[in-house]
Formats: C-alpha cells, sequence, structure tokens
C-alpha cells in the first residue's frame, strides 16, 4: 500500500474565525475575538505565512478550553504545554 502525505495546501488551514466557530462548539458559547486573542497570546500561537492557523494549534485551543472549565490556570496549562513540547522535540 503506497501512503501519501497531503501537500500544504490540502491540509486543514483555519482562518480566525473559524477556529472561534470551532471553539464555541466545545466551550458550549459564543468565543468574543478579544478572548481568542488572548488565548493565541498565552499559548504563544501565531498563523502561519498566509495568516491562517494550522490542525494543531486547534488542537492546543480546545485542550485549553477544556482546561479552563475544569477550573484550570493559564499558567497551569503553559507548563503542560512546555513539557509537551519539550518530549516531542526528543
Amino acid at each position: 500500500m503506497i501512503e501519501t502525505q497531503a501537500t500544504p495546501l490540502e491540509q486543514q488551514l483555519y482562518t480566525f474565525d473559524e477556529l472561534r466557530w470551532h471553539l464555541a462548539k466545545f466551550r458550549g458559547k459564543k468565543l468574543p475575538p478579544s478572548t481568542l486573542r488572548d488565548w493565541l497570546t498565552i499559548l504563544k500561537i501565531r498563523p502561519n505565512e498566509v495568516g491562517c492557523y494550522e490542525p494543531e494549534d486547534l488542537k492546543w485551543l480546545v485542550r485549553y478550553c477544556f482546561w479552563l472549565k475544569r477550573g484550570g490556570s493559564a499558567k497551569g496549562f503553559q507548563i503542560i504545554q512546555q513539557k509537551e513540547m519539550q518530549n516531542a522535540s526528543r
């Protein structure tokens, strides 16, 4: 079986508003643009060269949303995020 990798144009990318829409589904209510901008800053997530966000970015944002729903702090999540990113780079 031959496996092919998706080219960058075939990968799912998300605009800022699409991120808001997806996160509102998980959050159960609308996500104000200012809140998403804050979350992107806290998690150090930036758009790619075409101004869109990767599926990995959405994954981190969804996890952060659930973390906050359970009463977690931004600092606590950043520590977890850093550890996971360090482990992934090894």
